[in-house]
């Protein structure tokens, strides 16, 4: 191969490793703004089943209890 090929190859190789490396942080970077949701609904979800277990607590009928959490 001659020299403009040479370097033609590696600014490809340059390129995709680029490309590469790009992708891998935009999904590490979505991955985290995922996690963050979850655990928004996780506590909001252990919220209202702690509220329920007071306002259980309350009741005067014992029939009424709060549902069990998975």
């Amino acid at each position: 191969m001659n020299q403009s090929t040479d370097l033609r190859l590696s600014q490809i190789h340059a390129d995709h490793a680029q490309r590469r490396s790009d992708a891998a942080q935009h999904r590490l970077g979505h991955a985290a703004r995922a996690h963050d949701g979850r655990g928004i609904r996780r506590s909001v979800g252990r919220s209202l089943i702690r509220l329920g277990h007071a306002l259980a607590a309350e009741a005067a009928e014992p029939a009424l209890q709060p549902a069990q959490p998975r």
